[in-house]
């Protein structure tokens, strides 16, 4: 008992004098350890105070990095969220509670450091945070053009399928008139539908839709 006490005091010793790891979750939450390895599927990870090490799913974690702004994960769902955002503007929360506003928002992020990159609504000069620093992004209005486009793909995907389920076989694929005739008869309620089901899509997102992107919970 007391030769295991030895170890484990030993361990975490050794673990104190690392550097420590932070995984954030999709979730929102996070956690403070170790990180092992990372592999296809999970991390090995062993957290805090803790002597046992855990195998974390991947496609359960947002970002890792190391607590001194050196990242070594940026999950896709990270990658999605830049997709959209970038361009946009609004406000940056840092971890230390200020508020930047800013416009264009750009960044770097293939590194081990990444960054945001802006234009500061004040001054208008380009400017950078890293990503470590920011708490959470608040983006504005402009996020709805985002809405817009996949309300458009949506509203389009519609009028094709209705298209396509008019048909019963293959081979009507091939009778030229009629594939003329079905797409004359669809394009009235193609025009109608496509605008309606984006405008929908539009206020759904006004209402429902995600403007506010956290990087670094405050635990």
């Amino acid at each position: 008992m007391k030769f295991s006490l030895i170890i484990l005091l030993a361990a975490l010793n050794l673990s104190a004098s690392e550097p420590e790891h932070q995984i954030i979750y999709l979730d929102g939450s996070s956690k403070t350890g170790w990180v092992a390895v990372i592999e296809h599927d999970y991390v090995t990870f062993r957290p805090k105070w803790q002597q046992f090490v855990h195998q974390v799913p991947l496609d359960s974690v947002f970002l890792i990095h190391n607590g001194e702004g050196k990242y070594f994960y940026l999950s896709k769902t990270f990658w999605k969220q830049i997709n959209q955002i970038l361009g946009r503007s609004g406000t940056i929360i840092t971890v230390d509670g200020y508020e930047i506003s800013f416009t264009d928002l750009g960044g770097e992020f293939r590194m081990y450091h990444p960054k945001f990159t802006y234009r500061s609504t004040n001054t208008f000069e380009k400017r950078s945070i890293p990503l470590d620093r920011v708490h959470k992004l608040h983006i504005d209005h402009t996020l709805s053009e985002y809405a817009v486009k996949k309300g458009g793909l949506a509203g389009t995907g519609l009028s094709i399928l209705a298209y396509l389920v008019q048909f019963k076989a293959t081979k009507e694929f091939f009778n030229f008139n009629l594939v003329f005739n079905r797409a004359n008869e669809l394009y009235p309620s193609a025009v109608i539908g496509v605008p309606i089901v984006t405008f929908g899509w539009v206020v759904y997102d006004f209402f429902k839709g995600q403007r506010e992107f956290i990087y670094n919970p405050l635990n």
